[in-house]
């Protein structure tokens, strides 16, 4: 650039500096070319990226939706405007863009499409009915329903649940049975706490905090989950089925936390 203080070379070294994490100066060499060439879309473009990466997403869409104004057909800047949506967790506007994308540019297109997956935390989808578990019963259910040998006092019964995840999460985080809680529900609204939040009976058994066991199935991406229950000395228990809860605090593959409206499950409320 010594040689040739073009814009064109001081875009190029922007660009370097953004690779270096120098975003100061990369904002500054922007800036130079937006004073040599006004109506360049690179210098917002270039701004825009500097932004982004300092995690000003705001920001950074109006520089790229300002660089589309005067390239109507610039597509990277469409892509970092849908990159830029997702980082934001606005799935449904970075959707649109992929969505004009697929149609103008599918390789940016595909290229926004796996970001979007990996930057969206996982969620809980749905529970498997094939469990064991009846998830389903009322209130003051007997024990002694769930499973027939409950009939006998202090008798116990292994019992799965498997949950669907809507995206590959991380074998070691699913299997650490301390990554799942199993509970009483205490929801605020209508119905969602155990036993309706009624008073709870002598007869109520627990059930232990965490799972025995925990096993990830990768090519379905679920879940199963096995934990025990133990029927009372008088062979009288009764449970909720319906408001157990069950939560996942783990990751996924790329180390997201779960979504903390998608990360817990019972038979009333479903996912929440």
């Amino acid at each position: 650039m010594r040689i040739d203080p073009s814009s064109a070379n001081h875009y190029s070294l922007g660009q370097a500096y953004l690779f270096q994490n120098r975003y100061n100066e990369a904002e500054a060499e922007f800036n130079t070319v937006r004073r040599l060439e006004p109506k360049s879309p690179y210098s917002s473009y270039g701004l825009g990226l500097a932004y982004s990466r300092q995690g000003r997403y705001e920001k950074a869409i109006d520089l790229f939706e300002e660089s589309i104004k005067l390239n109507r057909d610039f597509h990277d800047a469409y892509a970092e405007i849908g990159f830029a949506y997702a980082d934001l967790g606005r799935m449904d506007d970075a959707e649109k863009i992929f969505e004009f994308l697929e149609e103008e540019a599918p390789d940016l297109a595909d290229t926004l499409s796996r970001y979007m997956y990996k930057v969206d935390p996982p969620k809980l989808v749905s529970a498997n009915p094939s469990g064991t578990f009846s998830y389903m019963m009322p209130r003051m259910t007997k024990v002694s329903d769930l499973a027939a040998y409950l009939q006998n006092a202090n008798a116990s019964e292994t019992f799965t649940m498997i949950f669907q995840f809507d995206k590959e999460m991380d074998r070691a985080s699913v299997e650490n049975r301390f990554n799942w809680k199993i509970s009483r529900a205490t929801g605020a609204g209508p119905g969602e706490a155990y036993n309706f939040g009624l008073p709870v009976a002598s007869t109520e058994i627990s059930v232990t905090s965490f799972p025995d066991n925990v096993y990830w199935d990768e090519d379905t991406m679920t879940a199963k989950i096995q934990f025990t229950i133990r029927q009372n000395d008088s062979a009288d228990g009764t449970i909720d089925p319906a408001h157990m809860e069950f939560k996942f605090t783990g990751v996924d593959k790329y180390g997201l936390s779960m979504d903390p409206d998608k990360d817990q499950y019972s038979g009333f409320s479903k996912v929440y």
